[in-house]
């Protein structure tokens, strides 16, 4: 069997986000070409640019894994291992001139994520989880799990656009039991919880490549992260997810959004 060096790989994969950070900040409130895709989400030239040079730096330094990507698709998934990257999550904050866009960067061996990465890049701030441990920036962090009931809870999602009609009944549900909601902040609200700011993150209508590397940020932070009715995310189930920072609000929460 490959003997796989998670500490090598990180290296890789750290070095492959500085050079997507240094893209964006050179692109950050520029003029730059912006284009609708098939879902009607933007893209821009900064989002492909960041995709193309990553996959490349991957591909040179890891030949032996495939590729997801937001913008190129798949390639090489006949292989054991892969990189799925979304080059900037939360494009419309981008857009916007907002700073909290983020990078995403996982590394999977067929259904199991082995390490996943945040990157702000305008914030500077990077959540890195492999191994054992993770860290925000070179420093290492567990969550706080001192939050047990939903009446104390800060429950955050993106937009109310990612809900259907049911599902929207249910998240509005789960935000009468909570202390705070709040809306915004695409993948940077992941690194929030498993910094302990936040305590609940629940969304839906969601793809493979944004929550691919927030998974072993959310467990090796000492959080839970399922979709709705507790299953594990994989490749093959990702629409939905709950995110929290302990098993005692993610029970309460999965009770009113599976009732």
């Amino acid at each position: 069997m490959f003997n796989l060096d998670v500490d090598e790989l990180a290296k890789i994969a750290n070095d492959a986000l500085n050079l997507g950070r240094a893209i964006a900040k050179k692109n950050y409130r520029q003029d730059f070409s912006v284009s609708l895709k098939s879902d009607l989400s933007p893209v821009t030239d900064v989002d492909i640019e960041i995709e193309s040079t990553l996959k490349q730096y991957l591909n040179n330094k890891f030949p032996l894994a495939g590729f997801i990507g937001e913008e190129t698709g798949v390639s090489d998934m006949n292989k054991e291992f892969f990189w799925c990257l979304d080059p900037i999550d939360g494009t419309r904050s981008f857009l916007s001139g907002y700073p909290i866009f983020c990078t995403l960067l996982g590394f999977w061996r067929g259904d199991s994520a082995i390490l996943g990465m945040i990157d702000s890049p305008i914030t500077n701030e990077r959540w890195q989880a492999f191994g054992e441990e993770i860290y925000f920036n070179d420093t290492h962090i567990k969550i706080n799990h001192r939050v047990k009931k939903l009446s104390d809870a800060k429950l955050a999602a993106t937009t109310p656009a990612m809900f259907t009609g049911q599902q929207m009944l249910l998240f509005n549900r789960l935000s009468t039991k909570v202390k705070s909601t709040r809306w915004g902040g695409d993948a940077y609200n992941y690194g929030c919880l498993a910094s302990g700011f936040l305590d609940i993150v629940v969304e839906a209508d969601l793809k493979f490549h944004d929550l691919a590397a927030l998974i072993p940020v959310i467990e090796l932070s000492g959080g839970m992260i399922t979709d709705w009715q507790g299953k594990r995310i994989t490749s093959n189930n990702f629409k939905q997810v709950v995110a929290t920072t302990n098993e005692s609000l993610h029970n309460q929460a999965l009770a009113i959004l599976n009732p």
